[in-house]
């Protein structure tokens, strides 16, 4: 009998949980609350497929117009140290990894074209994007949603989704 009240015990727990937990993620009434402008039934993503990694819209924060200094201005580099870095038209610009690795998301704008950096030290690895939409350049934050392990960035002007590597809007109003 106590065999069969333990099991009992234990079935009601799962089912408890599996209906009462709350998720990170929310859903689309949350996203809408927390994107408010965002236009969620337009969108090339299946909104079943949007998980969360336990962040939240920007607790991620870009980097937005870091401060950049000369290689004479640099100290304390060992000869071994990680770098990102970047060549366009002759022009050249090197993070150091241990500068950035803090924030994940770094982004610089206005720099001849414009540009976005972004750091994954968990994966170590780095890209760039393009920022211009049209004649707009866009600055992104973080949505704290993922998709196929992909982060979901958002621009700050229509608050539309944005898939990191695929670099194209999947959610909002500049879909397509």
């Amino acid at each position: 009998m106590q065999r069969v009240e333990a099991r009992l015990e234990t079935l009601f727990l799962i089912v408890g949980l599996a209906f009462f937990t709350p998720t990170a993620t929310g859903g689309p009434v949350d996203w809408a609350n927390e994107f408010p402008i965002t236009v969620l039934n337009e969108r090339s993503i299946n909104l079943t497929e949007i998980r969360s990694d336990g962040a939240t819209r920007d607790s991620i924060p870009p980097i937005n117009n870091p401060k950049l200094i000369a290689d004479a201005g640099v100290r304390n580099v060992g000869p071994l140290e990680l770098v990102i870095s970047l060549v366009i038209d002759g022009d050249a610009c090197t993070y150091l990894l241990p500068y950035i690795i803090v924030a994940r998301d770094p982004q610089r704008h206005g720099w001849r074209r414009s540009r976005g950096r972004q750091l994954l030290p968990a994966l170590q690895l780095g890209h760039r994007l393009d920022c211009r939409f049209g004649k707009r350049t866009l600055v992104f934050g973080n949505t704290g949603r993922l998709h196929h392990y992909d982060m979901l960035m958002y621009g700050h002007d229509t608050e539309s989704w944005w898939q990191q590597f695929l670099g194209e809007a999947v959610m909002g109003k500049l879909i397509g």
